[in-house]
């Protein structure tokens, strides 16, 4: 069985996550390896490649959430870090 990695995008209970993990290489069993490891969740998208540490996704509530590493909510509107200087 052949490995590939993966960024995936997980649905669970209206949030969306972007994770990278290494999975089957086909991509129909790709998902079903993924929501396996990850119960109660539904894989909505599989993009080849390492990418969840770059990503944002967007809840049903409007909230940015980083990637999994970052399990925080992001305000995008948020500019306190510019300064006008």
């Amino acid at each position: 069985m052949s490995q590939r990695p993966w960024t995936a995008i997980l649905s669970a209970k209206g949030h969306f996550t972007a994770v990278n993990i290494t999975a089957n290489i086909e991509q129909d069993n790709a998902k079903l390896e993924i929501e396996g490891r990850h119960p109660g969740s539904q894989v909505v998208a599989l993009i080849p490649g390492t990418h969840a540490s770059h990503s944002h996704t967007f809840c049903k509530d409007g909230q940015t959430r980083l990637g999994k590493a970052n399990d925080r909510f992001l305000d995008p509107f948020d500019t306190a870090h510019v300064s006008s200087d």
